[in-house]
């Protein structure tokens, strides 16, 4: 039986390089993809590691802001502090809410740019083969 040991001359040698930084204004859902990519490629795995390489691209506007983020508790830490970004910088669910129901004029928007973005708005909370976002996307497509 083989197991796992994390390689941590590998995950200190990965400190060198550096995470984009994160940047509230924009949606910190893909922020995160974005950081798990280096991590794979840097074959990092232990969650302190990740905690602290998200801790250290933290812009100043966020770092002095919040001792919420910091006070991070339990076995992953990185998961625990992904979670308190989404929350705090995230969109609400109201917020998701009125961007599928508010009208927007489509103009030049191709039906499959605007499908796309209703897709990002919703994410993973509303089936788009339910009726519910095919009508509003029809309504949408014709106003």
């Amino acid at each position: 039986m083989v197991t796992e040991q994390p390689n941590f001359n590998m995950e200190l040698a990965a400190i060198a390089g550096k995470l984009s930084a994160f940047w509230p204004h924009s949606p910190p859902r893909l922020c995160f993809p974005q950081a798990e990519i280096p991590f794979e490629l840097r074959h990092i795995s232990a969650h302190l590691t990740k905690y602290y390489y998200v801790i250290s691209s933290l812009p100043d506007s966020v770092v002095p802001d919040d001792d919420y983020l910091f006070k991070v508790t339990g076995d992953n830490l990185y998961e625990t502090l992904k979670q308190r970004l989404l929350e705090r910088y995230g969109e609400s669910d109201d917020d998701r809410l009125n961007a599928l129901t508010t009208p927007v004029v489509a103009g030049d928007m191709k039906p499959s740019q605007l499908l796309r973005g209703m897709r990002r708005i919703c994410d993973t909370d509303l089936d788009p083969n339910a009726f519910l976002f095919k009508k509003l996307f029809l309504q949408r497509l014709f106003h």
